[in-house]
């Protein structure tokens, strides 16, 4: 499904909206992956689009785990 509709239909069903990053990011902090570089590169490599700060974003949450 297109990320716009979805968004529009969880809206519509008063949802909170977490998309791909969110949801890699939560599984990370959860311990569920522990890998979210490779994975994060992964979807670049095959043309997923994130936004311009996502490498920033991604070193700064692993630095964080770690110092937890």
């Amino acid at each position: 499904m297109d990320d716009k509709r979805a968004r529009q239909v969880a809206l519509g069903f008063e949802q909170e909206i977490t998309g791909t990053l969110g949801l890699l990011i939560q599984a990370f902090r959860k311990g569920i992956i522990s890998d979210i570089d490779s994975i994060v590169a992964y979807l670049q490599e095959i043309g997923f689009r994130l936004p311009p700060n996502t490498e920033s974003l991604i070193k700064a949450i692993i630095n964080d785990k770690k110092r937890s």
